[in-house]
């Protein structure tokens, strides 16, 4: 699956479905997943080239869960039209040119701690 360049795509799976994509997907555009998201992707490869937009903390008891599988080695080559493809092996999460935004965690929630400087 692709989300072409230009495009908002807006996950609306709530229900805990499991989606299967065999030939993996690759975000340049912007995928958005909303508070209300329930989802589990399996996929063969990730490819973030846009926008992968969790913005911000899911409702109580939903998850988004990435389960990437196979034996393949993949190449990945950039949505620019470049022919300068490169190997990132084996169930590759890959962000090239593109940003993740996950806010999973209130900003009421402490989420770090001093350390001591010995």
């Amino acid at each position: 699956i692709v989300v072409p360049c230009g495009t908002c795509s807006i996950v609306d799976y709530t229900d805990g479905s499991t989606i299967d994509l065999p030939n993996g997907l690759n975000i340049v555009g912007r995928l958005h997943f909303p508070t209300s998201t329930n989802v589990r992707i399996t996929t063969t490869n990730v490819y973030v080239q846009g926008l992968f937009d969790l913005p911000t903390p899911l409702d109580s008891n939903n998850e988004l869960t990435i389960h990437l599988y196979g034996t393949n080695e993949y190449w990945f080559t950039p949505y620019d039209g470049s022919t300068d493809a490169r190997s990132v092996g084996k169930k590759p999460f890959v962000v090239a040119g593109g940003t993740i935004h996950i806010q999973a965690v209130s900003n009421e929630c402490e989420s770090w701690t001093q350390w001591m400087i010995i």
